[in-house]
């Protein structure tokens, strides 16, 4: 591009503007930085709680719906296993998670694909077997039939 001039002249009155912002060299102050900084951080400090209450909120509801579909399991589990004397559910082979798991249900959280998972804690739920089996985590208890 040897020979070639610019096209744009510096007495041009485009520039004019230009050059008089950088002369004025205008910013913000310390002050004005400083109170935006703490507006930011209120709007942080508001928001963070509430976020972090909706999540957990929700890792509670997937509990409560997990516990229900183990509880639906032990049912069909019952319902498949009829006492041929009683004529009522047979739980006696329901001793571990896998007698229900995958015939009777599947999560996708699970331990080792083993034990579901609860989304609150990330501890195993713990199954109850016996004539009423029972499923249970830290905070919610399901008994199958009450």
């Amino acid at each position: 591009m040897k020979g070639k001039k610019s096209n744009v002249k510096i007495n041009d009155p485009r520039w004019s503007k230009i050059r008089r912002l950088i002369a004025q060299n205008e910013g913000f102050t310390l002050v004005e930085l400083l109170a935006v900084l703490v507006i930011l951080g209120v709007l942080v400090g508001i928001a963070v709680p509430r976020v972090s209450a909706t999540i957990q909120e929700s890792r509670k509801k997937a509990c409560e719906a997990n516990l229900q579909l183990i509880e639906r399991a032990i049912e069909r589990y019952g319902m498949d296993h009829i006492n041929p004397v009683t004529g009522q559910p047979d739980y006696s082979g329901l001793t571990e998670w896998s007698a229900l798991i995958p015939g009777y249900f599947d999560m996708k959280n699970k331990k080792d694909d083993k034990e579901p998972l609860c989304p609150v804690s990330d501890n195993p739920y713990k199954l109850t077997p016996g004539a009423n089996p029972a499923v249970s985590c830290s905070h919610e208890t399901i008994s199958n039939g009450e």
